[in-house]
């Protein structure tokens, strides 16, 4: 189930904002620099969906055991339906999404890419402060360990702290 609701934005909460992916894998954290983080409004008013897109890199990763020697590239994209886009009303937005229920359903709007595509769960995006056409979002998930493909190991908790560029529809 898909849902969204306002919540109340306390500036710098965490602490100083850091552009981030960080990957949980069994209590070690694996960051990543961002290198593309985008938002577009998809669809027409009415039936419109808010996606998002983010791109890390492995150069300047901070990695553990199992990650120092595949470092890779992750990304990771996830589209939430809301009933209208109005980009003035973003700020102060929690947005959710379930994603698929078992790896059999397609995953095509909630999905986060290590080595392999692998369906992105319990998603929950925060967009905490504007400016321009930039937005301060925070996104969390879980995900398949991608070091344990075969489900012997917990998910791997994803958060990602960054700053997502607004693409315009065309008009």
């Amino acid at each position: 189930m898909r849902t969204h609701r306002p919540f109340c934005v306390h500036s710098h909460v965490f602490g100083t904002f850091l552009p981030r992916l960080v990957r949980h894998v069994r209590s070690c954290p694996v960051g990543f620099p961002i290198e593309s983080a985008t938002l577009r409004p998809i669809g027409k008013p009415g039936d419109c969906k808010l996606w998002f897109e983010i791109n890390a890199t492995k150069d300047g990763a901070t990695l553990n055991d199992d990650t120092q020697h595949y470092p890779a590239d992750p990304n990771g994209e996830l589209g939430i339906d809301i009933a209208d886009f109005a980009e003035e009303s973003l700020v102060g937005l929690e947005l959710f999404h379930a994603g698929t229920q078992n790896d059999d359903e397609d995953s095509c709007d909630s999905i986060f890419y290590y080595y392999e595509h692998q369906p992105l769960r319990k998603n929950s995006v925060q967009i905490l402060d504007r400016n321009g056409d930039a937005f301060t979002v925070r996104w969390s998930g879980v995900t398949q360990d991608v070091n344990h493909y075969d489900g012997t190991k917990p998910e791997a908790g994803v958060e990602i702290d960054a700053t997502f560029t607004l693409v315009r529809r065309p008009t």
